[in-house]
């Protein structure tokens, strides 16, 4: 197995956008507005970063929002937002809420990490919180043109959704079990056809928010390992981002080019003492790299 290759990531040496975020997740770059747009889940807040002025434009919520998808159609300022208690459709201008619906989960589990498939379906996976996390609650939800139904149960903390680019394998993450699952997917009717583990993490670091490039390898931003990770179809490490935070949550490629990683991180959990060693913690890293991703897909209503 060839050893992967390791590239040190110094703040001096990226774009780095200080917004100091409780739990910075679900980033997205749209390329209709030329944005990078991302979430604080514990803040509360969606972030819309502009890529030419590095402008920062934020909105308060009145949910924790987990994740986000683009949406198909004439009005690119309608997002699909999966808040903790379930889906809608959020209109930027208005700041205005259409539910698509509101899932029934127990008390204590909320959704988390979602992305678009590659036919216009958002899949979104929920967890349990506090002591409830163990209790591996989690669902895997499938929203197909605004019906919701669920694909898979038993999840701890359902993570790092993303699919290949022929659409034949998704990717799926279960943070809490430290594994990386590798999905023979039916993408006609969107379906599960079989699981397998494909990648396991050290005790300590669980495989948080991923995304796929060009040539099909997936990068996954791992959460109390100070890494993110590019893994070879095959499941061996290619690349490793050694990085100045301890909880990098999510990742996706940015720009016109699609070759700028964005990285979100978190300082949710971490102690004052923690914080003066992670002075990074919580901020969103524009990473430079001589490989390029996927536009994102939108969701289809």
């Amino acid at each position: 197995m060839k050893s992967p290759k390791i590239i040190e990531c110094k703040p001096e040496d990226v774009q780095v956008i200080h917004t100091g975020c409780e739990l910075g997740e679900g980033v997205l770059w749209d390329e209709f507005h030329q944005e990078i747009l991302w979430t604080d889940i514990l803040g509360k807040k969606i972030y819309f970063w502009a890529w030419m002025t590095g402008q920062l434009e934020v909105h308060e919520l009145e949910q924790r929002l987990c994740s986000i998808s683009l949406v198909e159609g004439p009005n690119k300022n309608t997002y699909l937002f999966a808040f903790e208690s379930g889906v809608a459709l959020w209109d930027r201008q208005t700041q205005s809420c259409e539910w698509i619906e509101k899932i029934n989960q127990p008390e204590g589990v909320r959704l988390n990490d979602g992305r678009t498939d590659r036919q216009g379906r958002f899949w979104v996976g929920s967890m349990g919180e506090g002591e409830l996390t163990s209790k591996r609650m989690g669902q895997l939800y499938c929203v197909d043109r605004g019906k919701v139904t669920a694909h898979a149960d038993g999840i701890g903390i359902s993570n790092g959704l993303c699919w290949s680019p022929d659409s034949a394998t998704m990717y799926f993450a279960d943070s809490l079990e430290n594994k990386i699952e590798k999905i023979q997917f039916g993408s006609t009717q969107g379906k599960l056809v079989e699981r397998k583990d494909w990648v396991r993490t050290p005790q300590g670091v669980s495989p948080d928010g991923s995304c796929v490039d060009q040539d099909g390898y997936v990068w996954n931003a791992q959460w109390g390992g100070s890494r993110v990770i590019r893994y070879r179809p095959d499941g061996d490490e290619d690349v490793i981002l050694s990085l100045p935070m301890s909880q990098p949550s999510c990742v996706c490629f940015a720009g016109p080019e699609l070759d700028t990683l964005a990285v979100t991180s978190a300082k949710q959990g971490l102690t004052p003492q923690q914080l003066n060693h992670d002075a990074h913690a919580g901020n969103v890293f524009l990473i430079k790299l001589p490989y390029r991703g996927l536009l994102e897909s939108r969701y289809i209503s």
